[in-house]
């Protein structure tokens, strides 16, 4: 059948595959079966028909909408082995899909928004080493994000005179969590000395920090 070829398919060449039906026991019969190269030939998915893993996602019309939903079932078989019923339970997952794929969005409308700045940025840790900087400060310090990553940003931009106003400005920054706003001088990656106006904005999650931005 054609459910079989889409098995074999998915099993074999990890192929994915968009079906419309009326009949919900094609879902199932995805859900509950796996192709066994060996035999050539479909088997349960897992012990006594149980799916080894829930892999399968719906989206079924209710009211005129679509619904995402996750389904869960066993095959009941005779004593010869053969599939008789199914006894399942498909639980709403719509609400999760919306919220996952509004997070996709913010994630993406952010890093668009990061990565196409003209201003150089660096995402520092609640520590202040930093986790990620955008193609401005590649291009204004000289410094990859791979070779940026994982150190302090003091240690990579800050001269001996401007050590102490730095670790101020992070201490209101990232200790009391305060905007800051300074001009004042960095060094880029070749030793030039470059004059900035620089802005470190501090992140928090539930009240607790989770790092910052250094502008």
């Amino acid at each position: 059948t054609i459910i079989s070829l889409i098995i074999k398919g998915r099993d074999l060449r990890n192929a994915t595959t968009v079906i419309v039906t009326h009949r919900y026991q094609d879902g199932t019969w995805l859900d509950d079966f796996r192709y066994n190269p060996r035999s050539g030939s479909l088997e349960p998915a897992g012990k006594n028909g149980r799916a080894a893993e829930s892999g399968t996602r719906f989206m079924v019309m209710r009211e005129g909408r679509l619904v995402w939903v996750e389904d869960h079932a066993v095959s009941l078989r005779d004593a010869s082995g053969q599939p008789t019923a199914l006894h399942g339970v498909m639980f709403d997952i719509t609400a999760r899909k919306l919220a996952e794929e509004e997070i996709d969005r913010q994630t993406t409308l952010f890093r668009n928004l990061f990565e196409g700045s003209p201003e150089a940025i660096a995402i520092v840790d609640p520590e202040d080493r930093v986790l990620n900087v955008n193609k401005s400060f590649e291009t204004l310090f000289g410094y990859l994000e791979s070779e940026a990553q994982g150190h302090f940003v003091n240690e990579l931009l800050v001269t001996g005179p401007y050590l102490e106003e730095s670790e101020a400005i992070n201490q209101i920054s990232l200790g009391q969590r305060q905007v800051v706003e300074r001009e004042t001088v960095r060094h880029t990656k070749d030793g030039r000395l470059v004059n900035v106006s620089l802005i470190g904005y501090p992140v928090s999650l539930r009240q607790h920090p989770i790092g910052g931005f250094a502008i």
